[in-house]
């Protein structure tokens, strides 16, 4: 949805509203972050997202012989058959995960994108407010 939709659906006070709601609720998961403004607390939020997606290294695939082969090494080392059988499963989901996110790639970079649009609207949305604030002292 680019700019001229969202205004379209929502308008400005709509985009405001969800802006504010999103921040909010993404406050109430974190008590030690009730001083910053919710605004402020949302934008870095959606920038860590972005910054993650965007600096994760490809292709997945290529870990997982290491990642095998590491887990094989760590099951000799430990006692117990329900040690043993809790590794095996996590590495297993491990694994399963890598060769997904090997497969995502497209999913990945739309996510990017949908992260760097939100990042550009809650931008500009924080500037009109900053502005209107500016105007009101």
């Amino acid at each position: 949805m680019n700019e001229k939709e969202n205004k379209v659906l929502l308008g400005d006070s709509g985009l405001e509203m969800f802006f504010q709601e999103q921040a909010e609720r993404l406050l109430q998961t974190n008590p030690k972050k009730e001083t910053t403004p919710p605004a402020e607390y949302l934008l870095s939020l959606l920038q860590n997202m972005k910054k993650l997606l965007t600096t994760l290294e490809r292709p997945w695939d290529q870990y997982i012989p290491i990642i095998h082969c590491g887990t094989l090494l760590y099951t000799q080392r430990i006692e117990g058959a329900s040690a043993k059988m809790k590794v095996a499963q996590l590495s297993t989901e491990l694994i399963t995960t890598l060769s997904y996110l090997d497969h995502a790639g497209r999913l990945i970079d739309n996510m990017a994108k949908y992260y760097h649009q939100q990042i550009h609207e809650l931008s500009k949305f924080m500037e009109k407010e900053a502005a209107q604030e500016k105007e009101k002292s």
